[in-house]
């Protein structure tokens, strides 16, 4: 009987000094489509428009309704248009979800697995800020704020806990990853694939620079999750835990200013 965590029977392998290595897209065909999913990330970045977005980061970000079911409808778009590029390759799609296993096994794997990134880019994101900087706090705008309504939390849970791991361990881990992977070995992958998943935020990068270096790791881990595991949904749970964690943490401390209690 196979191995839980053996190759899929479909992948390619490509022996490059760091042992066998699952067929992915081109690289060139990976950066179109991550062009593409992070261009309103990017234009931010090369305008050099941080600044204004750290002034609203920092002011009320509440959200109606109609404003952030956009926000979603448009995220979905973004996605669906990165796809095209991995459509028109040669490269089926699955080749980046690896085994795509959903098993309760596997399922189990990526939270228990999601939890451990938490506490670990926690702990590291509160000893390099605590060590080097100030103790601004991350803001982002798809975080809940004391004045949302119960539809915008509930649209924004959405976005953040399901589209946001599913979208973003697609292309970031089962795309860029795997073709930085088959030109650069594994560990060099994993780090530069996370390094670009960290920039991407730039909310993050606008609000705490230092706390890029926690968003790195976790790109770092999911990398290697999704290595180890071959299977894309580990990463996507994974994601999802971290993710989930994070917006319950912020929901909470909304709701206690909301009542005006010390936070």
């Amino acid at each position: 009987m196979a191995h839980p965590f053996s190759p899929p029977a479909h992948a390619e392998v490509d022996h490059s000094g760091d042992g066998s290595t699952p067929a992915a897209f081109p690289l060139w065909i990976a950066l179109i489509a991550l062009a593409i999913f992070t261009g309103p990330n990017l234009i931010v970045l090369f305008t050099g428009s941080l600044g204004e977005l750290a002034e609203q980061s920092a002011s009320d970000g509440s959200l109606g309704l109609v404003q952030t079911l956009a926000t979603l409808v448009l995220q979905l778009a973004i996605f669906g248009l990165a796809l095209v590029p991995l459509a028109l390759s040669r490269t089926p799609l699955k080749v980046a979800v690896g085994s795509a296993r959903r098993s309760v096994l596997f399922t189990g794997v990526g939270l228990v697995l999601g939890v451990a990134i938490t506490v670990i880019v926690l702990v590291f994101n509160a000893l390099l800020i605590g060590t080097f900087g100030q103790s601004t706090p991350v803001e982002q705008s798809l975080l809940p704020s004391p004045s949302d309504s119960l539809g915008v939390v509930l649209v924004l849970a959405v976005l953040v806990i399901v589209v946001a791991p599913i979208t973003e361990e697609l292309l970031f881990r089962g795309v860029l990853f795997a073709s930085l992977r088959r030109k650069i070995g594994m560990h060099p992958a994993a780090l530069l694939s996370g390094a670009v998943f960290a920039m991407v935020h730039v909310e993050v990068l606008a609000s705490q620079p230092l706390a890029l270096g926690g968003l790195t790791l976790a790109g770092v881990l999911l990398a290697y999750a999704f290595h180890y595991t071959k299977s894309l949904h580990v990463a996507i749970v994974m994601h999802a835990v971290y993710n989930g964690t994070a917006f319950g943490v912020m929901l909470l401390l909304s709701e206690l200013e909301g009542l005006g209690l010390p936070v």
